[in-house]
């Protein structure tokens, strides 16, 4: 559950911020606070961002179908 809190966190950070790393940010905090082990993911997505180039609205949507994939993977 604190994963998917952390990711969530990630995407509404990519839409709603306007700036890549909010999202990030907000999650590696709740990575230490919590201890979710979000912090590998945030920073993969990171990458994956900042090499895709898109908008950032586009961007968010991105976010969200890798994190979707990501959880199936892992569930």
């Amino acid at each position: 559950m604190e994963a998917l809190i952390s990711l969530m966190l990630i995407v509404m950070g990519h839409i709603t911020g306007g700036v890549l790393l909010i999202g990030t940010l907000l999650a590696i905090l709740w990575d230490i606070l919590i201890g979710s082990g979000a912090t590998l993911i945030s920073i993969v997505l990171v990458l994956i961002l900042v090499d895709s180039g898109e908008h950032v609205l586009q961007v968010g949507y991105s976010t969200g179908r890798v994190v979707l994939i990501i959880l199936l993977v892992l569930v």
